[in-house]
């Protein structure tokens, strides 16, 4: 690593040669602010229980394939590394053997995230369980490959397996409790209770599979699946008073994901065949940085050496490397997800996402993230001090729609608005908007199950294999209601097998602060549906209204700010 030196102001003087290692001093000094002051920018999530008081932090698992937790990242131009510390708890110490969590990370361009399947591995370390107090996981990428800019960081997360436990009644020999699955989930009957408890709603890191009850030989027809959240009912029949939600989904026709058979009768499954429960690692999340660690210099040669002449040839280069260096590494002010705390999930005590926002959208603007900017440096115009600040905010986002007509995918206009606002309220806002961005919404089902009372009630949508997965995921409520939103086991993060299905969305918006005066600044991005001219119907693609207004969801956003370098025209200033 280079080091930084000072220079003494006497070492140099108007209209007098320069020596070369002052030169040669000044271009060490440049490249070693690039090495040792890159961007980093940190993550630090974390919400409070409002009944005990305490800090809640994400918990994450994955069941055979990464459960993805996406970052945007702004490279730096010729940075070759960067570096990603983890800072977590693994409390747990299921895995029967190997690594209690597989922790990986990798970084990737935006095109190869939002639309190819092929992700990197990257590069992955193993960790133990039993911890009680927090330690720090540090991962190496290289980045040479990659060009400067936007990128995606990705943290993946597999868990160890715990040693599969049967789901049995009261007797010590059973009986067997499972009675099968509709689309959706697992059914267990009230029997089950011996094994699973009593509490209405449970959410449990938990793989499950059919096999089996002498030997546990796996099910030929019924695959493993990831619980999604555990629901224990009063109100249906005894034979149903267990659902486990699974991802992905059954569809109406079985395991074979065919609707060739659909059926509102339960699946059968063999006299012998039982549930069982697959506890996997757990990794609480305090916080994840991301740095830039490497930098590659431009070499300088013989440039600088000595009885070379004075000229722009010269010190042109170096001139423009500093230009270069400061207009290309703006600050970050955020990366990763934001929490909506007004929305709580099933206890009332807690944000439904601990990882990431999301808004049902309506025809008025609200607010979907927000972030303190600052201010960058001023310039002077007629003798007042103006700022001179582009701010840029990217985000990966997805669209999702409660419907029962899962075959029609709706697409909404949708405006966007970034404000930028002064912290102390002394000076009017400054706003800029993108109207009219067509999204396509990906389905969900309006409901998980029959909404009639009874024993039907165990019954599943039957329409859920016409839902895509990822809509599935992203839109599930377990209620009956389609503004029913609550948490699950995967709420806020990416199965690696749903990346690159065309359904992200990549937002890039810009506001410039051509204001007066210093200000400390918070930007705020808002989002509205756009209304029909002259009425207060949704405009939708197809010019059709539709029941239910859609959700946007924001799995990622990062803010940087960018100095620009032209003078504005004197009417965007307001001289």
């Amino acid at each position: 690593m280079t080091t930084f030196a000072r220079i003494d102001s006497t070492a140099y003087a108007d209209d007098e040669p320069l020596d070369t290692y002052l030169l040669r001093r000044n271009h060490e000094n440049r490249n070693a602010v690039r090495e040792h002051r890159g961007r980093s920018a940190t993550w630090a999530p974390g919400t409070l229980n409002t009944s005990t008081g305490a800090v809640v932090k994400p918990q994450i698992s994955g069941f055979r394939e990464r459960a993805l937790l996406p970052f945007l990242w702004n490279l730096s131009p010729n940075t070759d590394e960067i570096k990603v510390a983890v800072r977590h708890v693994i409390a747990t110490s299921r895995a029967a053997s190997g690594d209690e969590i597989t922790l990986s990370a990798f970084a990737c361009s935006l095109t190869q995230f939002l639309r190819t399947m092929e992700l990197p591995a990257g590069v992955s370390t193993g960790l133990s369980g039993g911890a009680s107090s927090s330690s720090t996981s540090t991962l190496t990428i290289d980045t040479s490959g990659l060009p400067a800019g936007w990128i995606v960081v990705c943290v993946g997360v597999i868990s160890g397996e715990a040693n599969a436990v049967e789901i049995v009644g009261s007797l010590a020999t059973g009986p067997v409790v499972y009675n099968g699955f509709y689309p959706g989930f697992h059914i267990c009957g009230v029997d089950a209770s011996h094994t699973l408890g009593t509490t209405a709603t449970v959410l449990h890191h938990w793989g499950l599979s059919v096999r089996e009850a002498s030997g546990g030989k796996l099910s030929e027809v019924i695959p493993d699946r990831r619980l999604l959240l555990l629901e224990y009912d009063t109100a249906v029949g005894s034979d149903y008073r267990f659902r486990l939600h699974v991802y992905p989904p059954f569809f109406a026709g079985g395991a074979g994901q065919s609707d060739d058979n659909a059926t509102i009768s339960v699946p059968l499954q063999t006299t012998a065949e039982s549930l069982w429960y697959i506890e996997l690692g757990i990794i609480d999340i305090d916080s994840v940085t991301i740095y830039e660690s490497s930098v590659i210099n431009p070499a300088v040669r013989g440039r600088l050496d000595a009885n070379q002449p004075a000229g722009v040839s010269t010190l042109g280069p170096e001139v423009s490397e500093s230009h270069r260096f400061w207009l290309t590494t703006g600050r970050m002010h955020h990366t990763g997800g934001s929490q909506n705390p007004s929305e709580a999930d099933w206890t009332t005590f807690e944000p439904v996402n601990r990882i990431s926002a999301s808004r049902y959208l309506s025809a008025s603007y609200q607010e979907l993230c927000a972030c303190v900017v600052g201010v960058d440096d001023a310039f002077e115009q007629s003798g007042t001090n103006y700022q001179r600040t582009l701010t840029s905010l990217k985000a990966i986002v997805l669209l999702t729609h409660t419907t029962n007509s899962p075959d029609v995918a709706e697409a909404f206009f949708v405006d966007f608005m970034l404000e930028l606002t002064d912290l102390d309220g002394s000076t009017s806002s400054v706003t800029q908007t993108m109207p009219g961005v067509a999204m396509e919404a990906l389905t969900c089902p309006t409901w998980q199950y029959a909404p009639s009372t009874g024993v039907s009630d165990g019954e599943g949508n039957q329409a859920v294999g016409l839902y895509t997965p990822m809509g599935y995921l992203f839109g599930w409520g377990p209620q009956r209601t389609f503004s029913s939103f609550k948490t699950h086991a995967l709420r806020g993060l990416l199965p690696q097998g749903e990346v690159g299905r065309r359904s992200l969305f990549e937002l890039d918006l810009s506001i410039k602060d051509t204001s007066a005066g210093a200000r400390r600044l918070a930007l705020s991005a808002k989002v509205e549906l756009t209304t029909v001219a002259g009425s207060s119907v949704v405009a939708t693609v197809s010019g059709r209204t539709v029941s239910y207004y859609p959700r946007l969801h924001v799995l990622t956003w990062a803010v940087v700010t960018t100095p620009f370098n032209d003078e504005p025209l004197a009417t965007t200033i307001g001289v």
